[in-house]
């Protein structure tokens, strides 16, 4: 569905979901993304939105050849999740057989504390 054209004289006429997509592009612009990101957020989701994604202006054919490159993004982020966790638990496993019974330093102010306490 297109949301623009080309009326006489050559303005440019918007359809009013072209219009509302101007102005939802215009709230995030305002809420401090750039142009591109909220773009960017817009053209996401419009493709989760419509079973296949196609180009807002009917002269454009960039947004209609987009590579599907989502499942081994995902799977590769999955991967590198799942090696983080582990290596999150090692490193916590590490810091407690460091710190014995007393799993809870003191707070990183006590010894100042102490300082400002002494006659």
């Amino acid at each position: 569905m297109s949301h623009i054209r080309r009326g006489p004289n050559n303005q440019i006429l918007l359809t009013d979901a072209g219009a509302e997509l101007l102005r939802h592009l215009q709230e995030l612009h305002d809420s401090g993304l750039t142009m591109t990101e909220a773009s960017d957020i817009l053209r996401s989701n419009a493709y989760r939105e419509s079973p296949h994604a196609t180009s807002v202006s009917s002269r454009s054919r960039l947004n209609d050849t987009k590579p599907d490159h989502t499942h081994a993004q995902i799977t590769s982020l999955q991967q590198e999740l799942t090696s983080l966790r582990r290596r999150v638990a090692h490193l916590e496993q590490q810091l407690l057989a460091i710190r014995g019974t007393n799993p809870d330093p003191p707070p990183w102010w006590a010894a100042l504390r102490e300082e400002i306490d002494a006659p």
